[in-house]
Formats: structure tokens, C-alpha cells, sequence
């Protein structure tokens, strides 16, 4: 039996919204362990947390983090997530989860390497490929990279 593991996409315009949480359900299958539960999308990082906090223990993987959110900066949370050497935090993160920066802000790579993200996805990178893109960055983080930076 495999554990269902929700995903959570913190995203505050809608319609980009919609398209990441439908590339990441056609591309589930390349997310293995990362992609098999429901999408959750939430568009302030107070939802994030109030999200997380409805979850079971170490159940949540993957947490795809746009730079602004409704509430401000997706940086102004992360430290209630996770602490500063990059290790799970929150109770409801699994001892493996990432979080993957995903935005086109251009002092959002910075802010996130800054913050111990394991990535971080440009947002001028095709929508449609976002699956692929993650599962790229879960492997590279799985082969003993620190940061993993995926550009234009």
C-alpha cells in the first residue's frame, strides 16, 4: 500500500494557479513519492499554515512556493515551515519534503537559496513541463545536491 502525500502550491493568481496544480496532476507519475495525493492550492502564506496545520503528521512532500503572495513575500513563512538549516519544521512536513521556489521575481532565487529552499523554477520556463521540472530538481536533491536552480 502506498502513502498518499498531498502537495501544496503556493500560488496567488488564479489562472496560474489552476495550470501548475493541472501539470503537476498529468505529471504525477514522474514525482513518484512527491506526487501522489491530492494538489492543494492556497493563495497567502497564512493559508499555507492554516493548510498545514490540518494535515496529518509527516504527511506533506512537496511544497511549490510562488515569491509573492497575497499576504506579502512567500519568505515572510518559510521560517515557520522550516527552520534556517533547511530541516522540516512543521509537523506535517515528512522528514524528506521539499520546498521549491517557483517564481520570475528576479530577487527570488536569491531570497530562496538564502531561506535553505532546495530549488527554485523560473516562471518563464513552459508551465506544461513543470512536473518534469520538479522531479528533475527531487533527483538532483536525492543525488546529494544542495541547491538546484533551473533557469530560462
Amino acid at each position: 500500500m502506498s502513502t498518499v502525500t498531498p502537495i501544496i502550491v503556493a500560488e496567488d493568481i488564479p489562472n496560474v494557479a489552476l495550470g501548475a496544480r493541472s501539470a503537476l496532476r498529468r505529471g504525477s507519475a514522474t514525482l513518484g513519492e512527491y506526487g501522489s495525493g491530492p494538489i492543494q492550492v492556497v493563495a497567502s502564506g497564512q493559508l499555507l499554515l492554516q493548510w498545514l496545520e490540518d494535515q496529518p503528521p509527516s504527511s506533506v512532500r512537496l511544497i511549490l512556493l510562488d515569491y509573492g503572495l497575497t499576504d506579502g513575500p512567500s519568505t515572510n513563512v518559510v521560517a515557520q515551515v522550516r527552520n534556517g538549516d533547511g530541516m522540516t519544521r512543521h509537523p506535517a512536513l515528512h522528514s524528506d519534503a521539499l520546498m521549491i521556489g517557483w517564481s520570475a521575481h528576479p530577487e527570488a532565487p536569491a531570497a530562496f537559496q538564502d531561506l535553505k529552499l532546495d530549488g527554485w523554477i523560473s516562471k518563464h520556463r513552459s508551465i506544461t513541463n513543470l512536473a518534469q521540472d520538479v522531479a528533475e530538481i527531487i533527483q538532483r536533491r536525492k543525488n546529494g545536491e544542495i541547491w538546484v536552480e533551473l533557469l530560462v
